[in-house]
């Protein structure tokens, strides 16, 4: 089976965490490539060695797409309600620091 068919039979459960990975990937790289910006170019070795650190926020959810699209219809394990809601706490909690951090 080919990806293409893969994600055709995929659940929409999974199409959405696909998607929400996603868009974990593009705010890690914005919200990351912020900082770099942020601070000019005088130690432009320091880019090179952060990229190393502050790829993985972006790299890791293109991961877990690939992950799920992989796993396609098989059965995926199910979140509690607590676990759920604390994942949804943390990840606020996350984004509000860290537009935070780059608006202030």
């Amino acid at each position: 089976m080919t990806t293409a068919d893969q994600t055709s039979v995929l659940p929409t459960s999974r199409k959405v965490l696909c998607f929400v990975y996603g868009v974990i990937a593009v705010a890690a790289l914005i919200a990351t490539w912020s900082q770099n910006v942020a601070y000019g170019v005088k130690y432009v070795w320091l880019y090179i060695a952060g990229a190393f650190v502050t790829a993985i926020s972006v790299v890791f959810p293109l991961f877990l797409i690939a992950r799920e699209l992989r796993m396609g219809t098989s059965d995926a394990p199910r979140l509690s309600a607590t676990d759920t809601i604390l994942l949804a706490v943390v990840a606020a909690a996350t984004a509000v620091w860290t537009v935070w951090i780059d608006v202030g």
